[in-house]
């Protein structure tokens, strides 16, 4: 005899999970933690770092795309309003000299592992910075915040063209990960 406990009501919802769910869901949960405890590229490519000097503009690699890269005309009146001006980007190293105790001249790039490979980033995706005064070599695989004076207009490196170049004049690593 069957106890009635135990007997499916034909008039109550199905309250199965579905195949599809059964999998997807455990693959959401590790992605969502993943996201939890991994730094998101976003906050260092879509957010501006905050500025450690009182007159600099924050900017960020969205704005830099107003660059055309091709026919070097600046798409964007935003853009173009701040060549000369003292700006904040937040990014990371590409040293000119790997083998340096020092750092002095090195490319910015939105994303880690950026012009160490081929083909190098397009323009609008590098800075080529010379600091004032050099500072010990940071760790490459850590952003850095670099304030100084933007200059747009394409310049040659080891590593390709740069559409930006930026006369450093402070550095510091990234911190705002929010």
């Amino acid at each position: 005899m069957l106890d009635p406990a135990q007997t499916p009501n034909p008039r109550a919802p199905d309250m199965t999970m579905p195949r599809t769910l059964k999998v997807f869901l455990p693959l959401l949960a590790v992605a969502a933690l993943i996201l939890a405890l991994v730094p998101s590229s976003r906050s260092l490519l879509g957010s501006p770092a905050a500025s450690p000097e009182d007159n600099a503009t924050a900017i960020d690699w969205q704005l830099l795309l107003g660059l055309d890269s091709f026919s070097g005309e600046i798409d964007d009146p935003a853009l173009a309003a701040l060549d000369g001006e003292v700006v904040t980007l937040a990014g990371y190293v590409v040293p000119l000299d790997l083998w340096a105790d020092e750092l002095d001249t090195f490319l910015l790039v939105p994303y880690m592992g950026a012009c160490i490979h081929v083909p190098p980033p397009p323009p609008e995706q590098m800075v080529l910075v010379t600091l004032r005064e050099p500072v010990t070599m940071p760790d490459m695989w850590i952003p850095q915040v670099i304030t100084g004076h933007l200059t747009i207009k394409p310049i040659d490196s080891p590593y390709g063209s740069a559409g930006y170049s930026l006369d450093g004049l402070h550095i510091k690593e990234f911190d705002d990960w929010t």
